[in-house]
């Protein structure tokens, strides 16, 4: 939960690390690919709030995974990559993600958001 009490919270990201843990167990491919998208729990109108509201990014994985996640990857509405993985042999891998709360502004209504985080890993 991020709690906004000082106005400097709504001008920097704010992050928690390994806020996410993905374990994966690979078929004999070898290779998936993992996304992320946003959804209301609260049924609230989603247009008063930014689109670009969180981001994840890479923290670490139990073997080598692309440079690029390890900048954060704006979430949204719609399913976005988070991960492209190829060539593992390895049967069960588990990756940690970081949560990031992007600057907000202050033409936010104030309330309460609750938000679920959709993961889907695919072959």
């Amino acid at each position: 939960m991020f709690d906004y009490s000082n106005p400097s919270d709504f001008n920097t990201p704010r992050t928690i690390p390994k806020a996410f843990t993905i374990d994966v167990v690979n078929s004999r491919s070898g290779r998936y690919n993992i996304y992320c998208k946003l959804v209301s729990n609260s049924g609230q109108n989603l247009t008063s709030v930014p689109v670009n509201l969180f981001s994840v990014k890479l923290n670490s994985a139990n073997f080598t995974m692309g440079g690029s996640y390890f900048l954060p990857i704006t979430l949204g509405l719609t399913d976005v990559l988070i991960g492209n993985v190829t060539n593992r042999n390895r049967r069960t891998d588990t990756i940690y993600y970081d949560l990031i709360l992007n600057p907000l502004s202050l033409n936010i209504n104030p309330d309460n958001y609750s938000f679920s985080f959709i993961f889907t890993v695919s072959e």
